[in-house]
């Protein structure tokens, strides 16, 4: 069996999730996205899509994937959880549930604690065209 590209690129993430339903739980993880994808993250970043999670690794990853990985999904209209899959264990994975208006934050306080972009420091990050935590 050949290994297939698992990763996507980031336009078709986003029209993924442009697809999803505009008054569902999904806005706050479209909005997530939007603001991964139009930031300088996005060129160190590979993800894909499982149903409505996003997926998200360093490195392109290629099915089947067995590696470890940021899930990010959708718990309803108002949170969000990430949770690192470095383990098959679920209580040994690390994971935080945040209201929506935190996730950008939390995004990058992961980021930083794994160390995934020494070089550009995730403190100093920001969407383009905003400044804002939302």
């Amino acid at each position: 069996m050949t290994d297939r590209l698992l990763s996507k690129p980031w336009a078709q993430i986003m029209a993924h999730y442009e697809s999803a339903p505009r008054d569902g739980a999904y806005q706050a993880l479209r909005a997530l996205v939007e603001r991964i994808s139009g930031s300088e993250l996005v060129s160190g970043l590979h993800g894909w899509t499982s149903m409505h999670d996003l997926c998200l690794t360093q490195a392109l990853a290629y099915y089947p994937y067995s590696g470890p990985y940021l899930r990010i999904r959708a718990v309803n209209a108002m949170e969000l959880e990430f949770r690192y899959i470095d383990t098959p264990c679920e209580s040994e994975q690390w994971a935080r549930t945040v209201p929506a208006e935190q996730a950008w934050g939390r995004f990058l306080s992961f980021l930083e604690q794994l160390s995934w972009f020494t070089e550009l420091g995730v403190d100093r990050v920001t969407p383009r065209g905003d400044m804002s935590e939302s």
